[in-house]
């Protein structure tokens, strides 16, 4: 059936309900995502100049343009403070970008690509996952995903192209994004700058990046990316914190590795697609020389991921914006394998409405000749990650039993209406053929993510307690503050669920100064990766004292505060 007219819409709308869906379940445990919720929430009452310099857990904090916290803080003016709240327009964000991917694959190919596009990458485990968390990924993969998709418009889908409406407005908005995505997150902009690069290299047409620059595009950047950063740079931290994250960018202090950890952990975001994904990165390459199509998507993926292999970190989160380019390529290599008739079809939904001159003709033909993609091929690889899924699904129950030592209520919520529906898509697939079974599993994995992501993973946490446990437990115990917290580790989930200033105090020295103002200071010292926090002066009493797996976190108070 066609992919057009009212379906889409809707199918976007429940998209945007599956990405909301028990968005304020899982507890704040990424240290990431509770430096934005926090920085956020202290912003809140604030005035304008807290808004341009953030601040988190009372100091300056420059590591990361202020866009996210901006949007956080200002959903918790509209919402109130909560991880919900919070992660709220971050999932807006995962929503528009589904939409732009399945537009980029529509306008590239077909509807029915575009589907299987949106559908690969709301129900990929990366993706999903993270465009639910308040984390930077998000908007960055959005902003910069919907540029390189106007300057691949503005340029057109190839050499003999030129039916584009608007190019150079196009070039001008894809300015604008980029300035937003520098706003969001910083380097990652210079992707879109440098897949224009690319394409006008690959494509032998200077022009493209000539183009780019008369309509105003890199004004508008640096109008929307730069006045930020021009501003902090008057503040007494900012060569430190540009120091500090240069060295960091080049060297990996924190999480150092080398370029081969990212192919694993591709292989991993893109479940449980990532048969599929595999075999279309592969199917695209080789036949990219002689589609520009295809070569646009390679060039598209290349000029991400080969920037990310040559920074020092490597963490798995920093992929977030390389999943729409492979999703189109998993989606085009579904649409491809569905057979020849669909092939046929796609084939004359490109061809234009009156015949062109002899030789734009080879041109155009030659760019959407079908590529080597064996639908048997497609066809089996389906059928293994039909097993493969009805064997992870028999998993939910083993995996929940091993993490607990028993099995909970959750555990058949989820493994029961999953075998049902892979056993309901292998049915349609003897029944009905290829193309409404893999329709059908790309719905069931994009409806059964929230439930997955959201309420059962969480609950294989038992021996972990949430920070908002931690939390409750330290108000019911130490009272309401003011709190410290004491030595090198600074618990940001925990300080967020607190939802108060905990300044940190590393030294006795330290600690001694904040009593003189606040004689009544709880300290809460965490014993965390073998770092264990210094002695505490004398006079001190133990309030609290938990055991989290390998953190320890104790709250102590001066004995003359509680009246000893």
């Amino acid at each position: 059936k066609s992919c057009c007219g009212w379906k889409m819409p809707l199918l976007w709308l429940l998209c945007g309900v599956v990405l909301l869906t028990f968005i304020g379940r899982p507890p704040v445990q990424r240290t990431q995502e509770a430096r934005v919720l926090e920085t956020a929430r202290e912003m809140l009452g604030r005035p304008a100049r807290d808004w341009m310099v953030p601040h988190l857990n009372g100091r300056v904090r420059l590591q990361k343009p202020p866009l996210a916290y901006w949007i956080c803080a200002a959903s918790y003016k509209v919402f109130g403070v909560s991880a919900g709240a919070g992660r709220l327009p971050f999932a807006v964000a995962g929503w528009l970008l589904v939409g732009v991917i399945y537009s980029m694959g529509r306008w590239l190919f077909d509807a029915e690509t575009g589907f299987f596009s949106a559908a690969v990458l709301v129900g990929s485990y990366l993706f999903f996952r993270h465009a639910r968390l308040a984390e930077t990924d998000v908007l960055a993969a959005l902003f910069l995903t919907a540029a390189i998709y106007l300057i691949w418009r503005a340029a057109g889908r190839t050499a003999a192209d030129d039916s584009q409406r608007h190019p150079q407005l196009c070039n001008t908005l894809s300015g604008l994004l980029m300035g937003l995505s520098a706003m969001a997150k910083g380097p990652p902009a210079l992707f879109g700058l440098l897949f224009l690069v690319l394409l006008a290299v690959f494509r032998r047409r200077p022009g493209i990046v000539g183009r780019w620059v008369i309509s105003g595009a890199p004004l508008l950047l640096l109008a929307v990316g730069l006045p930020w950063f021009l501003y902090v740079r008057t503040t007494a931290e900012w060569h430190a914190t540009m120091a500090d994250e240069l060295d960091d960018v080049l060297v990996g202090h924190d999480h150092p590795g080398s370029a081969l950890r990212y192919v694993p952990q591709i292989l991993f975001a893109m479940l449980p697609w990532t048969l599929l994904t595999a075999y279309g990165v592969y199917a695209a390459i080789r036949r990219s020389h002689r589609d520009m199509r295809l070569a646009g998507t390679m060039l598209w993926c290349a000029s991400i991921i080969v920037p990310l292999c040559f920074t020092g970190n490597k963490q798995m989160h920093y992929l977030v914006p390389l999943l729409p380019g492979l999703a189109v390529a998993t989606g085009w290599v579904i649409r491809q394998g569905l057979g020849d008739r669909a092939r046929v079809l796609a084939a004359e939904s490109m061809k234009p409405a009156v015949d062109p001159a002899p030789a734009i003709t080879l041109a155009y033909y030659d760019t959407v000749d079908v590529a080597p993609v064996t639908p048997r091929i497609v066809d089996a690889l389906f059928r293994v990650m039909l097993i493969v899924s009805a064997a992870a699904t028999g998993g939910i129950l083993v995996a929940g039993y091993r993490m607990r030592r028993y099995l909970a209520d959750i555990d058949f919520v989820v493994a029961i209406p999953l075998i049902v529906a892979i056993g309901a898509a292998q049915w349609i697939y003897r029944k009905r053929g290829l193309r409404p079974a893999i329709a059908l599993y790309a719905l069931v994995v994009a409806a059964a993510m929230p439930v997955v992501v959201g309420r059962w993973t969480p609950s294989l946490d038992v021996r972990k307690p949430a920070p908002d446990d931690i939390a409750a437990a330290i108000h019911r115990n130490a009272g309401e503050g003011p709190y410290c917290f004491y030595g090198e580790n600074v618990s940001y989930p925990l300080l967020f669920a607190l939802r108060q200033v905990a300044t940190q105090a590393k030294t006795p020295e330290d600690l001694a100064e904040m009593l003189k103002t606040h004689p009544t200071l709880k300290v809460i010292a965490e014993t965390k990766n073998g770092v264990v926090p210094p002695a505490l002066p004398e006079g001190f009493g133990k309030r609290l004292d938990l055991q989290v797996e390998d953190h320890r976190i104790a709250v102590w108070q001066r004995f003359s505060a509680e009246g000893g």
